[in-house]
């Protein structure tokens, strides 16, 4: 999380490491300001991007309201977080139409900052608009999508500096290499079994059951 951080800072994202929220131990509340936006992303090596050549987990990036502060934090939450809120949007008891949510979250937070943490979400009863400083202030907030973008291209350019881009390259181009002759005899013998069935006065005749001889002397082949 401290990379990201960093990287938000640096880009000019958010100004410190306090404008990125994160979860403590226990109860957590917010307010979801945005849609969550997918990105994968692998644990200690970073965001995936287009052949990248490793895969990672889904996370999702969006803007909160922190009720500790009352800020406007960029939040990153995994699966179970984005889904339980997608699932809120057509339940009966919590539905609502679009972002900013009309109710704050509660997440309790088990084991918060190791990778074995585990969330409870609960939303709180309670329905209300945001104050119009939050609205004005998160039209001048990036896009979490555009935020996303620029990550993977940090984490490409990482990679083509390191060495790793051109390492991947070639063993991509490697196993091509040893899987096309695979790939070609399978085509083959798919093609062969394709070439359609055999016939002998109206009885037809899978070509494994006849031999050449026969196919020749008895038989026609129907394409």
């Amino acid at each position: 999380m401290k990379q990201q951080e960093q990287e938000a800072i640096k880009q000019g994202i958010v100004a410190t490491s306090d404008d990125y929220y994160k979860f403590v131990e226990g109860e957590n509340a917010f307010r979801a300001l945005t849609k969550p936006d997918v990105f994968y992303e692998k644990f200690k090596v970073g965001v995936c991007y287009t052949d990248c050549g490793f895969q990672g987990s889904p996370r999702f990036m969006l803007w909160v309201l922190d009720r500790k502060d009352n800020a406007i934090k960029l939040a990153t939450v995994p699966s179970i977080i984005a889904k339980t809120i997608a699932g809120y949007q057509t339940d009966e008891d919590y539905a609502f139409d679009s972002f900013p949510m009309p109710y704050d979250i509660k997440v309790n937070a088990k084991g918060a900052g190791t990778k074995e943490v585990e969330y409870t979400i609960t939303p709180r009863a309670k329905r209300d608009e945001v104050e119009a400083w939050v609205t004005g202030e998160l039209k001048k907030k990036n896009p979490t999508g555009e935020i996303i973008e620029r990550k993977k291209e940090k984490q490409k350019q990482r990679h083509i500096d390191d060495g790793t881009w051109d390492k991947m390259l070639a063993e991509r181009a490697a196993l091509k290499a040893e899987l096309d002759p695979i790939r070609d005899a399978a085509k083959a013998s798919e093609e062969r079994k394709d070439s359609g069935p055999i016939r002998k006065v109206g009885k037809v005749y899978p070509l494994d059951d006849l031999d050449s001889e026969r196919m020749q002397s008895e038989s026609e082949i129907l394409f």
